[in-house]
């Protein structure tokens, strides 16, 4: 009798005393299996559970980048700045941060009086917004800036740098997004304006000068800083 002839008789009467390791032998493979498979979706699990976990236990890190601060005017409100005698301080009709916080506030308006150093604050959607600055040497707020000029026939341009200087974010003195924000930058404050010559007058300068008029006058500020953002859950 064959192997085969074997195997027929056995699956037909059911009896297992001949060529037991026939039924052994398909008995180990579906116990192997079996046992393979729960190896297999072990491994998955413990695959799965280990990624789950290094994604959630990554601590948020800190975001580096440049924040600037941008204000600009134009026209005649820029030439009322320009012709104003007083200490009030310059007016924009908007500040517009950009970088790691994006907001802007309406109007934006700078610090004025005698501050040539100090902090500046002001507070917008994203929080309020707290700095120190210095202006550098030669740029006091009680001194003319220094200008560049240009004279056409009974007329005179110039081109000013108002104030420039340092500044530093100041965390501790800031809400909102700005209270997780560090870092230190520069800023600078320029015009640009034209007005006519004074009967007589033949040098342009402030004293020479008559009242400058609102086509062409343009105030610019801009700030600029490299900076960090801390996470939200961390302390500045």
């Amino acid at each position: 009798m064959t192997r085969e002839d074997k195997i027929a008789e056995i699956r037909s009467t059911g009896r297992t005393s001949q060529w037991p390791d026939v039924i052994e032998h398909r008995k180990w493979g579906k116990d192997h299996l079996a046992v393979l498979a729960f190896v297999l979706l072990s491994v998955v699990v413990l695959i799965v559970t280990a990624a789950c976990s290094s994604s959630s236990s990554t601590p948020a890190q800190p975001k580096t980048g440049t924040e600037t601060l941008n204000a600009v005017v134009t026209g005649a409100e820029a030439a009322a700045n320009l012709n104003s005698n007083s200490n009030a301080p310059l007016s924009f009709p908007e500040g517009t941060w950009a970088g790691l916080i994006a907001t802007t506030l309406k109007p934006f308006s700078l610090g004025g009086g005698n501050a040539n150093q100090g902090d500046a604050s002001w507070t917008t959607p994203a929080g309020r917004s707290t700095v120190f600055h210095k202006n550098a040497p030669g740029y006091s707020n009680n001194s003319a800036p220094p200008v560049t000029w240009a004279k056409s026939g009974a007329d005179c341009t110039g081109h000013a740098t108002f104030s420039k200087g340092a500044f530093q974010f100041l965390p501790g003195k800031s809400t909102g997004e700005f209270a997780r924000l560090t870092g230190t930058g520069t800023y600078l404050v320029t015009a640009q304006f034209t007005a006519p010559l004074k009967s007589g007058k033949t040098t342009c300068t402030f004293a020479t000068i008559g009242k400058i008029t609102d086509s062409g006058a343009k105030i610019d500020f801009t700030a600029t800083a490299p900076a960090t953002l801390k996470p939200e859950t961390a302390t500045p």
